[in-house]
C-alpha cells in the first residue's frame, strides 16, 4: 500500500519538477484539518454507496446472503482500497483536475472525471451505462473535494465506496468480483436495473443518485464560495 502511494506521489512530484510546480499546486498537501476531512470522506463513502444500492435490495433486484469473509479479510481489503483510493485520487482529482483548472473548475472536474471513466474501459462487464456512472462517480468524488477544499475527503470517499461495495456487501467493484462478508445475489434479469456483471455501479439507481449527490455538493460549494480555492496554478 505504502509503496504504491509513494510511487504515485513521486511520479506527480517529477511531473511538477518539469512544470516547475509543487505537489501542493496539484492539491496534494496535508494540513492540520485534513484528518477530520479524511474521516468525513470515509463516512460519506459508506453512506453514499448504501443509499445507491438500497433501492436494489428494497425492490428485490438484489438479495443478500452470508459470505465467506472473516474480520481479517475485511481488514486486508480495506488496506487494498486505501492504496487504490490514494493513488487514483492523487492522479485524477490531484494531478489531472488541477492540471485542467486553466479551463475553470467545472470543466476541470468534467475532464478529469472523463479520464477516470476511460481508465475503467477494459474492466470486466463494462457497459455504456457503467462508464457513464464511473464518470458521474468522478464528478461526485471531485465535488466532495470542492465542498471541503481537501483532496483527502475525496480519498476517503473512494476508499469506503469500494470497501463497502466489495468487502462488506459482496458486490463486484467496477466489474471485479470477489468475496465479501455478505454475498449479493442478482435476482432481476434487467441489467439496467442491476448493473449486471459490472455491479451496482452499472445500475440506473447509481446514475440517478450520483447525479443528485453531485448537484447538491456543487451547489453547496458554489453558494459558500468554496470554488475560490480552485484557481489555476498553470
Amino acid at each position: 500500500m505504502l509503496v504504491q502511494i509513494i510511487i504515485c506521489a513521486y511520479g506527480i512530484f517529477l511531473a511538477g519538477k518539469v512544470e516547475r510546480l509543487s505537489l501542493q499546486d496539484y492539491g496534494i498537501k496535508w494540513q492540520k484539518n485534513d484528518l477530520p476531512k479524511l474521516l468525513l470522506g470515509l463516512v460519506i463513502g459508506i453512506a453514499a454507496f448504501l443509499i445507491v444500492c438500497a433501492p436494489l435490495y428494497l425492490t428485490g433486484a438484489y438479495s443478500l446472503a452470508s459470505g465467506s469473509y472473516a474480520i481479517e479479510d475485511i481488514a486486508l481489503d480495506f488496506i487494498l482500497f486505501v492504496a487504490v483510493g490514494f493513488t487514483e485520487e492523487f492522479l485524477c482529482r490531484g494531478f489531472l483536475l488541477h492540471r485542467f483548472l486553466r479551463f475553470g473548475p467545472f470543466k476541470a472536474l468534467a475532464l478529469s472525471a472523463a479520464i477516470f471513466s476511460l481508465l475503467h474501459l477494459a474492466n470486466p462487464g463494462v457497459t455504456v451505462l457503467s462508464l457513464v456512472n464511473i464518470f458521474l462517480a468522478g464528478i461526485f468524488i471531485g465535488s466532495t473535494m470542492f465542498a471541503t477544499n481537501s483532496i483527502y475527503t475525496a480519498v476517503g470517499v473512494h476508499i469506503t465506496w469500494n470497501w463497502v461495495q466489495g468487502a462488506i456487501m459482496g458486490i463486484p467493484v467496477s466489474g471485479s468480483t470477489g468475496d465479501g462478508y455478505f454475498v449479493t445475489n442478482i435476482v432481476s434479469n434487467n441489467t439496467v436495473v442491476t448493473g449486471g456483471a459490472f455491479g451496482a455501479e452499472g445500475s440506473i439507481a447509481c446514475t440517478i443518485l450520483l447525479t443528485i449527490f453531485s448537484v447538491l455538493l456543487l451547489a453547496y460549494a458554489k453558494k459558500n464560495n468554496k470554488l475560490q480555492y480552485f484557481q489555476p496554478a498553470i
